[in-house]
């Protein structure tokens, strides 16, 4: 490209097809090939023409001559392509490398940083002191899913690491490859092409059309006659161009097609000039078209075997999720190489068409994809490829090549062999598992994933991914297992489960036995990854004897144990178990759910959810209290004792950031906010600290607690931070102002949990009591009782609130104003986390995470609602659609059409129960003798502070409250929470006496076990005056019953006579069963 990169003693790669040249002795070596994946095309690596683009070289040369403390960075993704070429160029590099890839030999295991800084490329470039020039052309065509360029995130961390080396980057300004770019630890010098004068690059593009022309006019003389070309044709070519090189390339190569005359190619370029077909397009849109028709003019219209076959590999070429090579392309066809080479001899002006059968047929340019692919820019039926439908015929073609090369044991390990230690492993690999074999193993799922919009008929797709599932699909493991990619099982899983469920009438068999096929992988991953042969040994003897796949295929077993009385009939919840290498401490979901955190003391790892592969492992130097993924799950905070805290980056899986600012203290939470730019930490000094992600510094200091801060989260509003300190207060804190806007709630407990969701806040205590605030005013929204918490959090809609407990979990539906538990799971270990889709839960066990998915082993509450504390009374609402469950340590309410809990009411021992007429509020009395009235539906409430009483009474419309003592009564206004009348007794009241209202609300009545019953008319003034005597129930029964405003009120004591038991008809019954001296209740339907 200029004498600057190509001055002596360096060394300049390209990649992505592009040549790999040395100049070690000053002069020109060739071209060398990348790897057996990378073809290297001489038309593709010629310097730029003399006399053009002299300004860009000018600052390209101005660039690379800076001093080298002035650099870029690389983006390719073959670390390992380049130390091998890098070792294949220089002996002294090899002599530095091969020491460590005999320490290593899993290198390409390790992520991309490690292999840069640790063992690939850094450590053997310090050792030589080499000087490299690294260019890398079309960095967006490489495949990469990462929101940053994966590469320029690694070089980004390690680049100051290799002074002596450069690092030259193309690519269209794609979003992640500008993120890349914009790396605060990266110095770039940006060159955009498009900001050259129009009139520079005409005029670069017509001195390249004339010389291509002249030198094509030259070589090929005797198919040319006369003057050729002419000016005119040149500025018409010119005119076509619209200002882009690879237009103006893509014409020279179909000018110079060598089966045609480059006279009769220029003429079907140039007339007409003015294209009416396209009109509006750009002007590749009416290259292409002119290219593709002349590449078919010979051809007769009615042939549609020879269209059908154009569009086969044509398509199949663009759309192959890898370049193949003609062979294998050839293979999955099931077509001739010599075939395929036929049909594209008339397009090797857009497709790279090597004479090799092994080298891989690649695109030009990714804008012919792009056009071809599109239906408004091609709309020429001859030439269009239409997407979903060929996905699906790539679907079935690979389907077909599995079907008729997969075999058990294909590589001919013997028994009980681990993968490594098969000497000849690579060879066998070669021989046993062609090219194309490969490629249909990894990619036949995500063909079918990406025609799931085909529609059509399905039924032969159908049929071929059952006989996969039944007849193939432990060779189909074998085969990735031996790839090292057994990890593309579940994402291929995924796939066809999503192709599947994007079909109108899904086959259930089908779905389910994919799910058990998943549980088959996951649950012996680990064994299976190592060991091929592991799946016939070991993994099927563990599979429970009722999964489908273990009948499929009992009859594959080899194994001389037999298991007896150690496997189960069916799978359990758990559907992973990975090592962690350390005794874990905490785990914690990414807010995608896509990736877990699990920390030791001084150790973090994060873990893919999906294949629970480990993605980074990060170590600190001091003890872990916390760790916390950002928003978009790109970086990990960590709080640390001696006042630390880390942020890491997961993609590159380097330090990014560190904040200190006292050794004597610990962070014991930190969060990120909303927008991924400030971390929010909570100290062991009382103190809230707010931290810029960008500048690194401490943007403010919240102080007001009087003990440590536990817990910290964001608000909806950014601005607004929420924290938990041991003084058992929550405060809300402005971060603009530095002030703290308000205490929002204290508590008697400590406080276990913290959460936020748009406008709402979770606050949950340690006595087992979970608060749904909303979060601007403060009300209490919904009250959840569960015990020992040791997290909670939202899912990802915010509709449902998830709570973990040691051993068992529970879901609950917030969406509505009737609190509804929607799901439940059991598991075992010592913490326990959800994932915010709620489908999984992570559970610590020893050195071991567990995954547990949340709809296996399920214990709906459609057969039983089960209550596992004492159940001391039961209270039947008067329209009979709600029970209150009273025990020691507080109340349930269930919802009796449902089966279901509608919420808990946390307080112990509590006193007494009372709802209204129509179930819409219910009444607590707590032994602090306060009454909090909750609205059922809206979970909205209010409290009175009343004195000595024990028993309470609402008014069938709510808005009133009565209650008594012993020595009074009082009639409330729950609106003002005002007290109406006051009665005092002119004798002291039986400590059992119960009150009550009339269905009309006139009058209200006490009942007393041995005086009966006495009435009183509230008046309009609310007087309470006596009317009558004292009425004695003749019913005469243990278990009292208040008058019908409040029918069913039935009180159940340790001494009533267990031969009879009361009972409460439809639509319930409770059933008493004696376990030692306490009565425990199980509601049956």
């Amino acid at each position: 490209m200029s004498r600057t990169l190509m001055q002596a003693s360096e060394l300049s790669i390209k990649l992505e097809g592009i040549s790999t040249t040395m100049a070690a002795d000053g002069t020109y070596t060739g071209v060398h090939s990348l790897s057996r994946n990378l073809s290297l095309i001489d038309s593709l690596s010629r310097p730029c023409l003399k006399g053009t683009r002299e300004g860009v070289l000018w600052d390209i040369e101005a660039w690379e001559a800076n001093e080298m403390n002035e650099q870029t960075k690389s983006a390719s993704l073959v670390f390992l392509t380049l130390a091998h070429d890098l070792a294949y160029w220089s002996a002294d590099f090899k002599t530095a490398l091969v020491p460590i890839i005999r320490v290593n030999p899993n290198v390409h295991d390790d992520s991309l940083p490690v292999q840069l800084e640790k063992k690939l490329l850094v450590r053997p470039f310090k050792q030589t002191g080499l000087s490299a020039t690294i260019v890398v052309d079309a960095l967006d065509e490489c495949d990469d899913k990462e929101p940053v360029s994966e590469f320029l995130s690694a070089l980004a961390v390690h680049v100051d690491n290799m002074p002596t080396v450069r690092f030259f980057i193309t690519g269209r300004p794609e979003d992640r490859i500008r993120s890349g770019f914009k790396l605060p630890s990266l110095r770039t010098k940006e060159l955009p092409l498009h900001d050259v004068e129009s009139a520079t690059v005409d005029s670069d593009i017509k001195s390249f059309i004339a010389y291509r022309l002249d030198e094509i006019a030259t070589r090929r003389r005797q198919a040319i006659s006369g003057q050729w070309p002419s000016d005119r044709d040149i500025a018409t070519i010119l005119k076509k161009t619209s200002g882009l090189f690879i237009i103006a390339s893509v014409i020279l190569r179909f000018i110079d097609s060598p089966s045609t005359s480059p006279q009769k190619r220029l003429k079907l370029i140039v007339e007409p000039q003015e294209s009416t077909i396209y009109e509006g397009r750009s002007g590749i849109d009416v290259v292409y078209h002119q290219i593709l028709s002349a590449g078919v003019e010979d051809a007769n219209e009615d042939d549609g075997i020879f269209f059908d076959r154009l569009h086969l590999v044509v398509g199949s070429i663009v759309l192959a999720l890898k370049p193949l090579p003609r062979a294998s392309l050839a293979e999955i066809l099931e077509m001739t190489p010599h075939d395929i080479w036929m049909i594209l001899t008339h397009l090797h002006s857009v497709l790279i068409v090597p004479e090799s059968e092994s080298d891989p047929i690649r695109i030009l340019h990714k804008s012919f994809a792009d056009f071809i692919t599109d239906k408004e820019r091609c709309p020429d039926a001859r030439h269009f490829i239409d997407a979903p439908p060929h996905h699906s015929v790539l679907g079935i073609r690979c389907l077909k090549l599995m079907k008729m090369r997969l075999m058990k044991n294909i590589c001919g390990f013997p028994r009980y062999a681990i993968n490594n230690d098969v000497e000849d492993l690579p060879a066998r690999r070669e021989l046993c598992i062609i090219a194309p074999l490969s490629y249909a193993c990894f990619s036949w799922a995500k063909h079918l994933q990406l025609s799931s919009q085909a529609g059509g008929n399905t039924s032969s797709v159908f049929t071929l991914v059952n006989e996969f599932f039944t007849c193939h699909l432990l060779s189909w493991l074998e085969v990735l297992s031996i790839e090292e990619h057994l990890h593309t099982a579940i994402y291929s899983l995924h796939d066809v489960r999503s192709w599947l469920t994007a079909i109108k009438n899904p086959d259930q068999d089908l779905l389910d036995l994919i799910d058990d096929c998943e549980r088959f992988i996951l649950r012996s991953f680990d064994g299976v990854k190592q060991s091929a042969m592991h799946i016939y040994h070991s993994a099927l003897s563990w599979t429970p004897t009722s999964s489908p796949i273990r009948q499929l295929y009992e009859r594959e077993l080899m194994t001389e144990v037999k298991l007896v009385n150690a496997v189960g009939l069916t799978w359990d919840a758990c559907i992973r178990i990975i090592p962690v290498g350390e005794r874990v401490k905490a785990v914690v979901f990414s807010p995608s759910g896509a990736l877990i955190a699990a920390h030791g003391d001084c150790c973090a790892k994060v873990l893919d959810t999906m294949t629970g592969v480990n993605r980074a492992t990060f170590d600190e130097d001091m003890f872990i209290s916390y760790v916390a993924f950002s928003p978009d799950d790109g970086f990990l905070v960590s709080g640390l004792w001696g006042g630390t805290i880390n942020v890491w980056d997961i993609q590159t899986g380097t330090l990014f950031r560190t904040f200190k600012w006292s050794m004597w203290s610990s962070t014991y939470s930190a969060t990120f906010s909303s927008c991924g730019t400030m971390v929010a930490s909570g100290g062991s000094d009382g103190t809230v600290r707010i931290w810029n992600i960008l500048s690194g510094d401490c943007d403010c200091v919240l102080k007001g607690h009087s003990r440590a801060v536990k817990n910290v989260c964001w608000l909806v509003m950014w601005n607004q931070v929420v924290s938990v300190s041991d003084d058992f207060t929550v405060c809300i804190w402005d971060v603009q102002k530095q002030t703290c806007s308000k205490i929002f709630a204290q508590y008697s407990n400590p406080v276990a949990a913290l959460a936020s969701s748009r406008d709402l806040l979770l606050v949950a205590s340690k006595n087992g009591t979970v608060n749904i605030y909303d979060s601007q005013s403060g009300d209490i929204i919904h009250v959840i009782r569960s015990d020992d918490i040791i997290h909670s959090c939202f899912s990802i809609d915010g509709g449902k609130v998830l709570l973990a407990s040691k051993n068992s979990g529970d879901i609950w539906d917030i969406a509505t104003n009737k609190l509804t538990r929607v799901g439940s799971i059991k598991y075992n270990g010592e913490q326990a986390t959800f994932s915010p889709d709620r489908t999984r839960v992570a559970s610590i066990y020893g050195k071991f995470v567990k995954i547990w998915k949340t709809n296996a082993g399920y214990n709906h509450h459609e057969t039983s609602t089960h209550v596992h504390n004492p159940i001391k009374d039961v209270i039947i609402s008067p329209d009979e659609r709600l029970v209150a469950l009273k025990s020691m340590k507080g109340a349930e309410i269930l919802d009796v059409a449902t089966r279901q809990s509608l919420f808990t009411y946390p307080v112990a021992n509590l006193l007494s129960i009372a709802f209204s007429l129509d179930s819409a509020f219910v009444a607590f009395l707590s032994p602090q003798c306060t009454v909090q009235t909750w609205n059922v539906h809206t979970r909205l409430h209010k409290s009175i502070a009343v004195d000595n009483v024990f028993h309470i009474a609402l008014s069938p419309g709510g808005s009133q409250l009565a209650s008594l003592s012993q020595s009074h009564m009082k009639l409330w206004n729950l609106k003002n929470e005002g007290c109406l009348a006051h009665l005092e007794f002119n004798r002291k009241l039986e400590g059992q006496a119960q009150i009550s209202f009339s269905t009309n609300a006139t009058s209200v009545s006490v009942l007393e076990k041995s005086h009966g019953m006495q009435s009183w008319c509230i008046s309009p003034n609310h007087n309470i005056d006596l009317t009558r005597d004292s009425i004695y129930n003749s019913g005469g029964m243990q278990s009292w019953l208040i008058s019908r405003p409040l029918k069913s009120l039935v009180q159940i004591e340790q001494n009533i006579n267990p031969n009879h038991p009361t009972l409460i008809q439809d639509p319930f019954t409770i059933c008493l069963i004696m376990v030692g001296l306490t009565w425990y209740g199980c509601i049956l339907i």
